[in-house]
């Protein structure tokens, strides 16, 4: 199976969350044994990938117990590798106790077992806390940093492991058996984690080939177990392979930043332009931790930036932290200058600039916030934060303006307001291609029609900010009917015209206008197929809340249409 960008299958199984009573005893997280005819895939669940040739499907003819196992297959050199990725709440205290079953008729071909924490599979506090993996033929985990060898891996051989990590202390005990066998091959007790931090948080474990690449290694995978001595308060999922639909992340952001721009939340490190190359450099020379103090900070003085010169990335970090800071306390132009540093020292991060924009719209500079929005577009759209953000710069122009109509009438009357030739910029996402057509093309007005642009979109974001649904999805429609009239693609006034509907309740329009921007050709289609995929779930329809979900997470069995 494969999407437009890269081929991605997904799998899953079920999230069984079982709160036992009493804090002695452990609560289950994941457990799954690949045959239980409810075998989900999903965002808060698991995920399997397959991309390029690498396989990753359910196999019957090797399994430890029970009918089935997971087979993951890599092809060296395609590309890619396939991935099995299971996901459960943030821990960062206690112990976590992981089980499962492994078996390879390849022992000399690599592969990477690893369970991290939100800062992804990077060797960094918060990052890889446990990993597994293989050389030449023998089992290694890697301690404090440094691979150690730890037992010949027999091939056809089921070998089961029992890792019990303790996030307080960053030690585990890692025992690994045959089938069989009644005592460990391998009996370790309180060695280093990964990255030898204390506290380091746990989110995510993952089963996959070879990094480089140069594998052609196939194993198997069952009997997983996870399980932890403090309790998560997990709650119902509200969904099969979910625990949260697309409109309870727009209101945790709601909630967030209601009144005024504020920062966004960051979610990974590459938001602030980090890549695995300066993670590990960071992590090596110690400075990780100055990194996370800074991002945590409560307060970030003028003198502790400076003396983070030698280290530009952290420094960018702590100049955007006290922008924050300030923006916070409503000093957006002071919190201006902090974004534009750390800006100019980390060109790459994402964040940074459109840090700048939210500022700028803050102290009333709508033209330069514009402007950087659009710069911005391309690498945001798409996500919920980027609309969060411009319904925010919605919100301070209707603050910094006499009257709201002055808003409306920029926005409401498109037909008469922009060139037919330019309502293009109306269709979709900005990209680079299309601004300097307009910059070209328009040298004198360019900027009268991108700020119209980007006020029709930020008007819509306004009015769903302050839950005008019915409003918002009468903006939509109109905006799309302008474009239905001129024969363009009005795939994502659709969606949004879907997205109103569902806020609002009515699931019913929602799924027709979802329906009606993927019948025009829409360039988003996996935004879309899980919206539909919520929709489907309120109107308990499970056959086709399931389709739409795995058209996106993919499944280890075959789908039909519903």
């Amino acid at each position: 199976m494969r999407s437009e960008n890269k081929a991605v299958s997904g799998l899953i199984a079920i999230l069984l969350a079982t709160l036992v009573g009493n804090i002695a005893q452990a609560e289950t997280l994941v457990s799954y044994s690949f045959d239980d005819e409810n075998i989900e895939s999903g965002p808060d669940t698991f995920q399997i990938f397959e991309r390029s040739r690498g396989t990753a499907k359910l196999s019957s003819e090797f399994r430890y117990s029970g009918y089935y196992s997971v087979e993951l297959r890599d092809v060296a050199r395609d590309g890619d590798f396939p991935e099995l990725q299971g996901y459960f709440p943030v821990l960062d205290s206690g112990t976590l106790r992981i089980h499962f079953a492994f078996m390879t008729p390849e022992p000399i071909e690599p592969f990477n077992i690893a369970l991290a924490g939100p800062g992804w599979f990077q060797l960094q506090r918060d990052g890889i806390g446990f990993w597994l993996t293989n050389r030449d033929g023998y089992f290694n985990h890697v301690s404090d940093s440094i691979p150690r060898r730890l037992l010949p891996i027999r091939p056809f051989t089921w070998y089961l492991i029992d890792i019990d990590y303790r996030i307080d202390t960053g030690t585990y005990d890692l025992r690994i058996r045959e089938e069989y066998t009644e005592a460990p091959q391998v009996e370790l007790k309180n060695a280093p984690n990964a990255t030898h931090s204390a506290g380091s948080r746990v989110s995510v474990f993952s089963f996959i080939g070879d990094l480089p690449d140069e594998s052609n290694t196939v194993f198997y995978i069952d009997d997983i177990e996870v399980s932890s001595d403090v309790s998560t308060n997990t709650g119902d999922l509200l969904a099969p392979g979910r625990r949260k639909l697309f409109i309870d992340y727009w209101r945790d952001l709601q909630q967030q930043n209601r009144k005024r721009p504020e920062c966004l939340p960051m979610r990974s490190f590459t938001d602030l332009g980090l890549d695995n190359d300066t993670l590990l450099r960071l992590h090596d020379s110690g400075d990780m931790q100055t990194l996370l103090a800074v991002l945590q900070a409560s307060q970030v003085e003028p003198e502790w930036i400076e003396r983070l010169a030698n280290l530009p990335a952290v420094q960018a970090a702590a100049h955007w932290r006290r922008g924050c800071l300030l923006l916070q306390r409503q000093d957006a132009g002071e919190a201006q200058q902090h974004f534009k540093l750390a800006d100019s020292l980390m060109p790459a991060a994402r964040l940074y600039s459109l840090s700048t924009a939210l500022a700028q719209a803050a102290s009333g500079d709508f033209n330069a916030a514009d402007a950087g929005i659009a710069s911005a577009y391309a690498l945001w759209y798409g996500d919920e934060r980027f609309a969060a953000a411009q319904a925010m710069i919605g919100l301070a122009r209707e603050d910094h303006w006499t009257a709201e109509s002055m808003l409306r009438e920029a926005a409401n009357d498109l037909s008469g307001v922009v060139p037919a030739p330019l309502l293009e910029l109306w269709q979709g996402g900005l990209s680079d291609e299309l601004l300097s057509m307009l910059r070209d093309n328009y040298p004198d007005t360019w900027r009268s029609h991108l700020r119209s642009r980007l006020i029709t979109e930020q008007y819509y974001f306004l009015l769903l900010w302050r839950d005008d649904y019915y409003e918002a999805q009468d903006f939509a429609r109109r905006i799309g009917k302008v474009l239905d009239q001129h024969g363009l693609p009005a795939g994502m006034w659709h969606e949004f015209q879907g997205n109103a509907a569902f806020l609002s309740g009515d699931y019913s329009a929602a799924l027709l206008a979802y329906q009606n921007a993927l019948n025009s050709g829409y360039d988003k289609p996996q935004s879309v197929y899980l919206k539909l995929s919520d929709v489907f779930f309120r109107l308990a329809d499970y056959e086709n809340e399931r389709y739409y979900r795995e058209l996106v997470y993919g499944s280890l069995l075959e789908q039909e249409q519903p």
